[in-house]
């Protein structure tokens, strides 16, 4: 069975372990919320419900009207619970479907240092869902999941060390697949120590961004 509706737009790793490789760390989120903070970086996420409408066509995912996260195939844009069946963690809003495609490859803005992304398999069984991840110096790092298509959706938390960038993150299974719930953080650059939150202007969230890091204990 398949999770997809088929409406028209007409009609790894142990719990919670982080494993690092020489220039990137990846961290397997099972099934559970993703994180405000991934290795003291403070995470924005992406726009929900996308504001592109169900079943557009996207190519990008939007964070404050901006696109950060880039796609090299058009995916089709589904609400959990309405024209995509399940996903994990109570979560109920945009998803992402690859449309048959069993590989996508995704690029990043300029300065994302970080991301977080969930995937489920369209199919209600479980398969392996590769992410393979390069940062600016070429590093490599490739996290393997086994993912439930049913309310199983699992997600990557990867981020390149300090001074580097993401480049790309592919991800691969044998079956088509949707991608949601993302998330991005931006390296502090080296005229603005205050912009915590990284959105590019140094203001009261930032004030707000460091409390939080403070109570969550955050370096």
């Amino acid at each position: 069975m398949m999770k997809a509706s088929t409406i028209s737009a007409v009609a790894l790793l142990a719990a919670c372990a982080s494993t690092a490789t020489a220039g990137l760390t990846v961290k397997d989120l099972e099934t559970a919320a993703p994180p405000a903070f991934f290795i003291g970086r403070p995470m924005t996420y992406q726009d929900n419900p996308d504001p592109r409408g169900e079943f557009a066509q996207v190519t990008d995912i939007l964070f404050g009207g901006v696109p950060r996260v880039f796609f090299d195939i058009p995916l089709d844009s589904r609400i959990v619970g309405s024209s995509w069946g399940t996903w994990s963690h109570g979560y109920t809003d945009s998803v992402y479907w690859t449309q048959g495609a069993t590989s996508l490859n995704m690029t990043f803005a300029a300065g994302v240092t970080t991301c977080v992304f969930y995937a489920e398999p369209n199919p209600f069984d479980t398969f392996d869902i590769t992410a393979t991840s390069i940062d600016g110096d070429g590093d490599v790092f490739t996290l393997t999941l086994s993912v439930t298509g049913d309310s199983g959706a699992k997600g990557w938390a990867i981020a390149a060390d300090n001074g580097e960038t993401l480049v790309s993150v592919n991800v691969t299974s044998t079956v088509d697949f949707a991608v949601g719930e993302f998330g991005v953080s931006s390296a502090l650059g080296p005229c603005s120590p205050g912009d915590i939150n990284a959105d590019g202007v140094i203001n009261v969230g930032d004030f707000f961004a460091f409390i939080a890091m403070f109570a969550a204990g955050c370096p």
